[in-house]
């Protein structure tokens, strides 16, 4: 057997594996995994995915064997498909309910007052220790990456801010240091993140 005939049938495996994942409505993200899971092949596996995205969905079925013909609109189908996913889940905060903000808070050794700074985006991601963002994830039922990533969005203004009379301000963030230094929280938990922080 030769070697460019495996890499056929190893091509014609990946391919229909794709062509599964697309059918089940594989997202961008989806396809990159796959792609760098397979990297010999993914320059096939982009070929395959503009060929897919160019008439799935489109008025051409299954009446142009010769594939001779592509979707309308082709170029904007393709890049809605590639374009990075707004996912609606991506505020980790999102599926943290009311009851659950003392106890987060407490878990991982910070106030509401602090936590609800996390939620709002208002605290450096730069300045937050590691292993905050650790027991958050967990207790979050995220990934410290996810995690990360949100926090390091855009901080979100507070719904009195609407309607404050000087019009709506663009919050700033602060270091996690500062939020600690203003929090409810004692000296000794203060200390716990920052030991040599004065009384």
């Amino acid at each position: 057997m030769t070697k460019q005939p495996q890499s056929t049938e190893a091509l014609d495996d990946v391919l229909a594996t794709l062509h599964d994942m697309l059918e089940d409505d594989a997202t961008r993200d989806d396809v990159l995994r796959f792609a760098a899971l397979n990297p010999a092949f993914r320059e096939d596996i982009l070929a395959f995915v503009a060929e897919w995205v160019a008439s799935e969905g489109s008025d051409l079925g299954d009446e142009d064997p010769t594939g001779e013909r592509t979707a309308r609109n082709h170029h904007s189908i393709l890049e809605r498909f590639w374009a990075p996913v707004q996912s609606q889940a991506s505020d980790p905060f999102d599926a943290m309910d009311s009851d659950d903000i003392d106890r987060i808070a407490a878990n991982c050794r910070i106030d509401t007052g602090i936590l609800r700074k996390l939620c709002r985006c208002l605290i450096d991601v730069d300045t937050i220790p590691g292993q905050l963002l650790v027991w958050l994830a967990d207790e979050l039922k995220s990934s410290p990456s996810v995690l990360n990533a949100f926090l390091d969005g855009a901080p979100a203004a507070a719904g009195a801010d609407y309607f404050a009379p000087q019009g709506r301000t663009a919050p700033g963030k602060v270091s996690f240091e500062t939020a600690v230094k203003t929090s409810m929280l004692d000296l000794s938990q203060k200390r716990f993140w920052f030991p040599d922080m004065a009384a």
